[in-house]
């Protein structure tokens, strides 16, 4: 298979030549599947517990289960393992079109901003991620500094060197932070679009964003650890289990036309020079024509809706409501030091 994809190496399916498989890590363990021949559910007065083969009277607690089991991986958690069970539930019926969109403009400071044509909006603060981010590089290299004592800088790529026990500490603690700060920020996004009857989302996205970007040094950093990608995914699934149409639309000048004077939106690509009527004037505000100063995220936003719905924001002509969104922190039960 290797050799097969070296073949492939200028092709649009690789963004790097790949490289040849390591052996496995000396003491470590290999992931486990068990199909719904060998586990089982049992129920013990509402309570939920999984049974594994061989296994006699010790059944490990697994909680609410929403569907029929069909299978069962144990895969290696740091430390610990981790029981995925994969169960399968009947399809979400779509919730029927009503004309209520929103488009949605994921960044660093304002991770959401949420425009719809219903007039409301809201921004998702994103200063606990990065916060959290800068925090974990700060400790990471701090530990590996201590690591790296009596070795050479080459000598880094070996195993074990910089695989400390303190920094799969580390590690764990930033992937647990991420996985319960995203789904709560994902949750509460579909649970804004339920209370406001939104009945479609458009997420914005460009093909290999983090790719050669170059945003200097620090803001690359930041850029390229904030996990959008699994945010929107996370987003996309929870709206479709709650009967919500989702897509996704290249957000090319979005940030430079101006959503209330209604500019024409090109294409990277396009051969003729694009012209705006407002422009940004600060990392938070944009100015309009008439010289109204709107967020600038929300402006982004309201222009990736616009892109992928033309007719979205037709007869509204007062968009004061940009100034009025709901500012919402993410509130998650992981902390740095604990």
């Amino acid at each position: 298979m290797y050799f097969c994809t070296i073949i492939l190496v200028l092709s649009p399916m690789f963004l790097g030549a790949p490289q040849m498989p390591h052996y496995k890590k000396k003491g470590s363990v290999s992931g486990l599947h068990f199909t719904n021949q060998d586990c089982a559910i049992r129920d013990n007065n509402g309570k939920c517990y999984l049974k594994f083969p061989h296994f006699h009277g010790d059944y490990l607690p697994i909680g609410y289960v929403s569907g029929s089991l069909k299978e069962v991986r144990v895969r290696s958690y740091y430390s610990d393992f981790l029981v995925i069970c994969v169960y399968e539930t009947e399809s979400t019926e779509p919730l029927p079109e009503n004309g209520n969109v929103c488009g949605i403009d994921f960044g660093i400071s304002n991770i959401v901003a949420l425009v719809s044509n219903t007039q409301k909006c809201m921004l998702y603060k994103g200063g606990a991620l990065k916060a959290q981010n800068q925090w974990y590089n700060k400790q990471r290299s701090y530990y590996q500094s201590i690591a790296m004592q009596g070795h050479e800088a080459k000598e880094a790529k070996q195993p074990g060197v910089l695989n400390t026990r303190r920094m799969e500490q580390l590690n764990r603690k930033r992937n647990q932070f991420f996985h319960d700060a995203l789904h709560k920020i994902a949750s509460d996004v579909v649970k804004f679009c339920l209370e406001n009857d939104i009945r479609a989302i458009v997420l914005g996205k460009n093909k290999n964003w983090k790719q050669n970007c170059n945003l200097g040094h620090h803001n690359n950093q930041i850029f390229v650890q904030m996990p959008i990608a699994t945010l929107s995914y996370c987003i996309k699934y929870k709206a479709e289990e709650n009967g919500l149409f989702v897509m996704e639309q290249e957000e090319s000048y979005t940030p430079k036309a101006s959503l209330v004077d209604g500019d024409k939106i090109p294409v990277v690509g396009d051969q003729e020079k694009p012209s705006f009527s407002g422009k940004r004037v600060s990392g938070r505000l944009y100015c309009t024509k008439e010289q109204m100063l709107i967020n600038a995220d929300l402006n982004g936003a309201g222009n990736i809706l616009r892109k992928a719905y033309p007719t979205a924001f037709e007869g509204i002509t007062d968009y004061h409501f940009l100034n009025k969104m709901i500012v919402k922190k993410c509130n998650t039960m992981y902390s740095r030091n604990g």
